[in-house]
């Protein structure tokens, strides 16, 4: 499952953006005033479903879904069109590009976190896919 949420994490980085920006798993135990960068986006794996098992003669392949859950930050003051902009040039051509047949995307709306002092807009996607011995997360 490391190398799914890592292919999803590389996914993102690689999307090319105006903005400088940094991608961070969602439980990597680094405090949020530590990660670096104004902009920065919150991946984790939110549920898993594998389905049975099929044999193609050769291995064993076994279907999946997974849903994970994308969060995009930026400082407090940011204009909601700014941070929608990033969300929609990072974070679903990044997801679509994951590894996965993207099927299905959820959105909740702008949200400030005065904890954090960030606004928020997060997007929970649903990739399909299928794993074998020798090739995760393959399509």
């Amino acid at each position: 499952m490391n190398t799914l949420l890592q292919q999803c994490m590389t996914a993102l980085k690689n999307q090319p953006c105006s903005q400088k920006f940094e991608v961070y798993p969602a439980f990597d135990m680094i405090p949020v005033v530590n990660k670096s960068g104004s902009i920065f986006i919150i991946i984790g794996m939110e549920k898993l479903h594998f389905a049975l098992p099929f044999f193609n003669g050769q291995s064993c392949i076994t279907p999946f879904t997974a849903d994970f859950r994308v969060s995009v930050l930026m400082p407090i003051n940011t204009p909601e069109s700014k941070l929608l902009d990033v969300f929609y040039q990072i974070a679903v051509p990044g997801m679509q590009n994951a590894g996965g047949i993207l099927c299905d995307m959820q959105t909740q709306a702008c949200s400030p976190d005065f904890k954090l002092q960030k606004m928020t807009y997060t997007g929970i996607f649903r990739l399909k896919g299928i794993f074998q011995p020798d090739q995760e997360a393959e399509t």
